[in-house]
């Protein structure tokens, strides 16, 4: 529940954020209008072109939301992009730019909008024209100028001038130039049928209201519409070209019909609507060729019929939200005007025709299809008469059959909504309508492993919305309940986010406009927009709260009982058992006797969804019945353990097991629900379980446990199977789990104990987990009387015992080790100090021991770190221990225990795995700000580092890197911490690393110039260093960390010491010594890369005796087996010459540089031998000696 809390609280977030932009305004204006400033200098470089435009489009896309925010901004910043589009000495790189940041403004702000500012004069029809002849098709980065050229070209040609006008001026001279009529139309053409991209849009809409200027229409309205549908009929739907031809043709059409006047377009509607029938577009696989044909026809149909508003529809009463809560009286609202009726009116055939056409387009697969023809459906309707209208709606409502798909039962729902949002649904329709309603806000289908319905529950939601502002509250009172409940189900249960928030904003505006709704404001203030996006906020908190009105009450019970039962998604059906349990505390008499009596034979059913949920919502309701009774027991007496009921319940797994529904794939559902159900009854104690019920509950949970290895959810019935035996154990602890339970009554329980135990050697991983967390299940009496058996047992699980077993079995140290934490915790610390009942003196050890064996597996697989799951579990556990046992008993806390605690768990924190790092750190604050907790060393300077130890910024990286340094000189945690900081700077991550290295060198230049700080520093160094040898896992990252510090010169009084340094000069040799170990026989390529910046980085140290040392190891490098190794040697050597020249001989420089940087080191090491011992001569030292193997004869 807390994460569905701040799942809403970030949504509030959200939208308290939008709420500031609001308030806020065009934040940015300055900054745009300097980009727009900057566009010379922006487009003479790629890269800047590329930022300049990504922020452009970063600024305005904030406000795709609150477009409107812009307005006062627009005309200035038009007039700033115009700047560089209307002059003609522009280069062509800016205009473009200029265009495309003019595209983004209309992007947002609506072409309907922004085209209105356009400066349409006309002086600028021919240079606009003229400027869109030069624009080239194929040019793809650069069509934001076509289409906003095209877009302004629409607006200019409505200027109120004949176009036979701007010809007139070249009648006396020869002019090559075709009339300027032909050529707007040729270049719509173009781009109408050649352009696939947004520009065919803009085409459609300038040829459009091109076509239908008053004089230019009856010229070219035939032919064009003539050659459009030309080109459809030509047009091969199955090509690209043909598809991107037949939509602009459509696109065309279909404006003009709705930009010209019906008295022009009457002649051209029967013709227009043959051709397009006739090409079969609707039976093409194209969902844009669909719309456009229907949105098309629809049109054609809506020019045929009279533009009239029916007189029949049905008036609609109040619209006004004030009116509605004060009450007032309605104004003659519902009349319907039969006499006013045109009965003379004849209706065209075709547009019988076009009803067809949506009516089969409300089943189409596509959903937006579907939303134009039921827009179509409602425009149309409204202009025919009663009798006509009716048959429509009565063919609409045909969609809603068991025979017609989910498609024709979405499409449906849509055209009744827009029948009755535009008044063309009767009241006499209502009660045909309103059942449809009901079963489509709960419509979903099963297909397969899933479902679908989701979009006919939205569409339902709409439909409900528009009877809101449909019908007066009068007309819609006997339905209110019906309605209300179906909503309200929608809006705590349904599955989809969408649909839960469609139905609360659908309740919202008919508890708004109708006033018979009970409980609506009530309601609503719990089951708003933001509360019903979690689904399991919606599942747990908002339907027990709506049950709480008798009204709606029964019904969210049965729906969750009938529906959400067999519903196929287990995520629900784990919800509606878990709000089952909660609305079985409002009826729990008719939940006890009628719903108990109906789902308890399904729970040994054939169908498999029936039965798994059926058993969990079982299992809920009993062990809230059994809450009830506790709590009210004058009052519900036996309402659980006499249940008439009851019997029947405990035979369901025995049922199950002989019906062999345990096994294969649908058996792992049916072990997780009949454990659940167990572990439910189990916790009901007044219920009486039978002892052969018990024991074959006991075999059902030790067969999940030992079998686990074998099902897939293995997490999930492993922790159900233990939530089972957890409840039963409280009870009785059975000796053989697995055979003749019933028999073997007089058995011991440190049989039952020892059997527990030997499957912690188990070969398979799962199967010691699962009864890891057995044992750790089992009850205090049995704890305490075995408790050094069952800490052996789980001491050796928790180690490697053998290296084979090590990247097989991490889950299995985890899970032990946790067991061992929670053995500790419930059999407490032994008063008298015995081991054997729990924690004392004698065992503390033994116990610690072990869980710093887990704080040092580092185990690695393909997987990755599987070691870190033990390390968090080590870290855990020292917590929860340590803070038992202090609570208990603080004296057997001694400071050999609390010392080694401490830097484990601080080394911990310093490592580079994030959530290792966080759970350190939360198990460190925990510790040192306890008073109880004794002998934490320097406890005082723990606090001075982490003040303010509650708060959340630890967490973040550079805060705690930061403080963590200030223990790098501790002298009882410098080495755990630098180990940890080691591990940090040196991995790949760059922001961990950039993190600790920050902390690291910052802590360096501190200690700079302390000498004995510094030597320290280099002690744990060298210390870690000859610990981690070899270790991979340390030495890769810790020569890594030494690159830096030589990088960031934080060896300078080592550098700079005199001959006479003793101290500084066994640290110079012990380092090289560890770094030769660490590559010496490597068949490592990378580490020895890693390595040689190392070897340069030494050469700081100035003592002459050392420097020979490390160019003798640089020689061997120089003709090592691997070509990239003597590569890279030679270019550092190369580097290493020139900053320190003082290295070669004098007369030797030349030469030795030639052969460092022309010598092709990648070549056969046998002929760089000798040039190599040549370099020896040039630096001084003696030549590397070849060693010959010496093989063995047997």
């Amino acid at each position: 529940m807390e994460e569905d809390k701040n799942e809403v609280e970030e949504m509030d977030a959200s939208e308290a954020e939008v709420r500031f932009v609001s308030v806020d305004g065009f934040s940015e204006a300055e900054e745009v209008h300097d980009l727009i400033s900057n566009i010379p200098h922006a487009v003479t470089g790629l890269i800047a072109k590329e930022m300049s435009d990504e922020r452009f489009t970063e600024i305005v896309d904030k406000y795709l939301e609150l477009p409107h925010l812009l307005d006062p901004y627009l005309d200035d910043l038009l007039q700033r992009l115009l700047v560089y589009i209307q002059n003609k000495n522009t280069p062509l790189k800016e205009r473009h730019c200029a265009f495309k940041y003019l595209y983004l403004l209309t992007k947002v702000r609506g072409p309907k909008i922004m085209v209105k500012k356009f400066p349409h004069e006309v002086a600028d029809l021919e240079p606009i024209l003229e400027l869109l002849s030069q624009q080239s098709l194929t040019d793809q980065e650069n069509w934001e100028t076509r289409y906003m050229l095209l877009l302004w070209l629409s607006m200019i040609c409505l200027i109120p001038f004949d176009m036979v006008r701007f010809d007139a001026h070249g009648a006396d001279a020869v002019s090559q130039k075709q009339p300027i009529v032909e050529r707007m139309l040729k270049t719509g053409k173009l781009y109408l049928v050649a352009s696939s991209d947004n520009c065919q849009e803009a085409a459609a809409l300038f040829l459009s209201k091109f076509i239908t200027r008053p004089d230019i229409i009856s010229a070219h309205l035939f032919p064009f519409i003539r050659w459009c549908l030309g080109k459809i009929a030509d047009s091969d739907a199955t090509t690209m070209p043909g598809i991107t031809t037949m939509k602009g043709c459509l696109a065309a059409v279909a404006l003009i019909f709705k930009q010209g006047k019906r008295d022009d377009l009457l002649d051209h509607c029967s013709p227009a609507l043959e051709r397009i029938l006739d090409c079969n577009i609707l039976e093409v696989n194209n969902t844009l060729l669909r719309k456009l044909v229907v949105k098309l026809t629809q049109r054609v149909a809506m020019t045929l019929l009279k533009p009239t508003v029916a007189s029949w529809r049905y008036q609609r009463g109040n619209r006004s939200l004030d009116h509605t809560l004060k009450a007032q009286p309605v104004i003659s609202a519902s009349t319907i005007h039969e006499d006013m009726e045109d009965e003379g009116y004849d209706i065209p055939e075709e547009v019988e025709n076009v009803l067809e056409v949506l009516l089969n387009g409300l089943k189409d697969k596509d959903t937006v299809v579907r939303w134009s023809a039921a827009k179509g459906v409602g425009r149309i309707t409204g202009r025919l008469p009663k009798e006509l209208a009716d048959e429509v709606v009565g063919s609409v409502l045909e969609n809603f059959t068991i025979s017609e798909s989910d498609n024709a039962w979405h499409g449906g729902c849509l055209a009744l909504a827009e029948l009755g949002r535009r008044g063309l649904l009767l009241p006499e329709r209502l009660n045909e309508v309103v059942p449809v309603l009901l079963k489509s806000l709960v419509y979903d289908e099963r297909r397969g492993v899933c479902s679908v319905g989701s979009h006919v529950r939205d569409a339902a939601c709409y439909l409900a919305w528009s009877f809101a502002r449909a019908y007066e509250p009068e007309t819609l009172e006997k339905y209110v309940n019906d309605i209300g409940q179906a909503l309200l189900i929608t809006t705590s249960f349904d599955r989809e986010v969408n649909c839960r928030r469609a139905a609360s904003a659908a309740f919202q505006e008919n508890v708004g406009r109708q006033s018979h709704f009970p409980h609506g404001i009530d309601i609503l203030t719990k089951a708003d927009y933001f509360a019903v996006s979690n689904c399991g906020n919606s599942y747990l908190t908002i339907g027990p709260f709506i049950a709480k009105f008798k009204e709606y009450r029964k019904a969210l019970i049965d729906h969750l009982v009938t529906k959400k039962r067999d519903h196929w998604d287990t995520n629900i059906q784990w919800l509606a058992a878990q709000s089952m349990h909660k609305l079985t505390k409002l009826m729990p008499d008719y939940i006890a006797s009628d719903v108990l009596q109906m789902l308890v034979p399904l729970c040994t059913g054939i169908d498999l969804t029936t039965r798994y949920g059926s058993i969990l919502i079982v299992a809920e309701i009993v062990h809230s019945l059994h809450e009830i009774e506790v709590q009210n027991a004058e009052s519900y007496n036996g309402l659980a353990s006499r249940n008439s009921t009851l019997k029947s319940i405990l035979r369901i797994i025995q049922q199950l097991s002989d019906a062999k529904l345990f096994k294969g794939y649908s058996g792992e559902l049916m072990r997780f629900a009949a454990c659940h159900l167990i572990a439910r009854i189990a916790q009901c104690t007044e219920v009486k379980v039978p002892r052969l019920t018990n024991d074959s509950w006991l075999e059902l949970i030790h067969d999940c446990l030992s079998n686990l290895h074998m099902f897939t959810n293995t997490e999930k019935i492993c922790s159900a199977a233990i939530s089972a035996l957890s409840a039963i154990n409280q009870v009785t602890l059975v000796a053989a789990p697995f055979e003749n339970l019933g028999s073997q009554k007089d058995s011991s329980t440190s049989e039952a104990v020892d059997l527990y135990l030997s499957h912690l050697s188990s070969p398979l991983e799962k199967q010691r987990c699962g009864y890891a967390h057995a044992i750790a299940s089992l009850p205090k009496p049995v704890v305490q009387s075995f408790f050094m058996k069952i800490c052996h047992s789980l001491f050796k699980a928790a180690k490697i015992v053998d290296k084979t077993e090590a990247k097989t079995f991490s889950r299995a140290r985890q899970e032990a080790i946790y067991a061992l934490s929670r053995i500790c915790n419930t059999a407490g610390v032994s008063a008298d100090n015995n081991m054997n009942a729990g924690v004392c003196q004698d065992n503390i050890e033994l116990i610690y021991n072990t869980l710093f064996i887990g704080l040092e597996d580092y185990t690695r697989s393909q997987h990755g770190d599987i070691g870190s799951y033990v390390r968090m579990a080590a870290i855990k556990a020292l917590k929860d221990i340590t803070l038992l046992i202090a609570e208990q008993d603080p004296s057997i806390l001694s400071p050999a225990v609390m010392r080694p605690v401490i830097c484990g768990i601080l080394q911990q924190a310093c490592e580079k795995i994030h959530k290792v790092r966080d759970l350190a750190v939360s198990a460190l604050l925990s510790l040192i700000s306890l008073n109880n907790v004794p002998h934490i060393p320097s406890q005082k300077e723990l606090l001075d580092v982490f003040p303010n130890h509650s708060s959340s910024k630890w967490y973040a990286m550079d805060h705690l890197f930061h403080h963590l340094s200030k223990l790098l000189d501790h002298p009882i945690y410098s080495r755990h911490v630098l180990t940890g900081f080691i591990v940090s700077v040196g991995d790949l991550t760059q922001s961990l690393a950039d993190a600790s290295g920050g902390g690291l060198f910052s802590f360096m230049d501190t200690i700079g110039q302390d000498r004995e700080k510094l030597d320290r520093f280099c002690s744990n160094l060298l210390e870690i260093f000859s610990k981690y040898t070899k270790q991979d896992r340390i030495s890769i990252p810790l020569l890594k960390t030494l690159h830096q510090l030589f990088v960031n010169d934080c060896f300078m009084l080592i550098n700079e010491s005199n001959a006479n340094d003793t101290i500084a000069a066994k640290f110079q040799e012990e380092l090289l010594v560890l770094v030769k170990a660490e590559i010496t026989r490597c068949k490592d390529a990378q580490k020895i890369l890693v390595a040689i910046p190392v070897l340069c980085g030494m050469m700081q140290f100035q003592r002459k005796s050392f420097r020979k040392l490390l160019l003798s190891q640089m020689m061997i490098l120089l003709c090592h087996r691997f070509p990239v190794i003597r590569r890279t040697m030679a270019e550092q050597l190369y580097e290493l010459v020139i900053t320190f020249d003082e290295l070669v001989k004098e007369d030797q420089l030349d030469v030795v540089m030639t052969n460092l940087s022309e010598i092709e080191w990648d070549s056969n090491v046998d002929q760089l031998r000798p040039i190599r011992n040549q370099l020896c001569d040039g630096f001084g030292v003696s030549p590397p000696k070849l060693v010959k193997k010496v093989t063995q004869d047997n």
